[in-house]
């Protein structure tokens, strides 16, 4: 097979446009945008804002696909988790810092019966990472792992590399976690297709210039949850680490064969047992 390549850009618009329409937001950024793959507008959802407040969600635009979060606090789910609709939840990317005080764990059970589709973004250190794994697998709640203080190094990559392997060989592993699940989906179709896709990312915020970046899945969840806040490490620096397991997940998709790679596509679930991983 002849490996050709194939570049794609995100565009994630940063805005503190917390409830106008998101035509309106976008509209601001025509030019900068006109070029991306795709866009993801990433939004926090005030204190004082109610479930009901929050816009429409955003399909396309300038015949762009258009991805949208809301990143609301904990404390905001405590106080509204009974007023979400679907439509609602299953865009919101709930801000956490491990452990989980008791009434957001309150809120959680409450939210996981009625809205399955809300996903968490959990701040854990990276010596409490299996631990929280653990919690949100029984919890079934789809989460992403953040770092703390948006600083990435070698103990992060350490803690994802292991997270990695749980979720593809721990029969036990069923909910969904990122950026785990954004890595095997890119060593996948780099194992399945002849084009190898280098994804590069540009951040879209008014009155300043528009950066862009190497595309890492750590990155990603960072902007999409925590997108006003300041990160500790530079975007390189996203990107050599999320290097340092990611390495490791694509060698997972280059010796399994097609039929078993079609299964793990599926979830860690339809492995049926962990044979496949030799523990080195």
């Amino acid at each position: 097979m002849v490996e050709t390549e194939r570049s794609a850009e995100i565009a994630y618009v940063i805005t503190e446009d917390a409830l106008s329409p998101a035509s309106t937001v976008l509209e601001d950024h025509d030019q900068q945008l006109a070029a991306a793959s795709a866009i993801h507008l990433c939004r926090c959802v005030p204190r004082d804002a109610r479930p009901v407040d929050l816009p429409p969600p955003p399909t396309t635009a300038y015949g762009i696909p258009v991805a949208e979060t809301w990143a609301p606090t904990g404390d905001w789910l405590i106080t509204h988790a009974e007023e979400l609709t679907e439509d609602c939840a299953s865009r919101l990317v709930v801000r956490l810092a491990w452990p989980f005080g008791a009434e957001a764990e309150t809120a959680l059970l409450l939210v996981k019966l009625s809205h399955p589709a809300l996903r968490l973004a959990v701040t854990l250190p990276a010596q409490n990472g299996l631990e929280a794994f653990a919690y949100l697998n029984r919890l079934s709640m789809s989460w992403m792992a953040l770092p703390p203080g948006g600083v990435v190094d070698e103990d992060w990559a350490a803690l994802l590399r292991s997270l990695s392997r749980k979720w593809c060989f721990d029969p036990g592993a069923v909910t969904t976690v990122e950026p785990v699940a954004s890595g095997f989906g890119w060593g996948l179709s780099s194992r399945l297709t002849p084009e190898r896709a280098v994804w590069m990312g540009r951040m879209v915020r008014a009155e300043t210039s528009c950066a862009s970046f190497d595309w890492s899945p750590t990155l990603h969840g960072v902007l999409i949850a925590a997108s006003m806040e300041p990160m500790g490490s530079p975007f390189t620096e996203f990107a050599r680490v999320d290097r340092l397991w990611l390495d490791e997940l694509f060698d997972f998709c280059e010796v399994f064969d097609i039929e078993r790679l079609a299964k793990l596509a599926q979830g860690p679930a339809a492995i049926g047992g962990t044979e496949a991983y030799d523990e080195r």
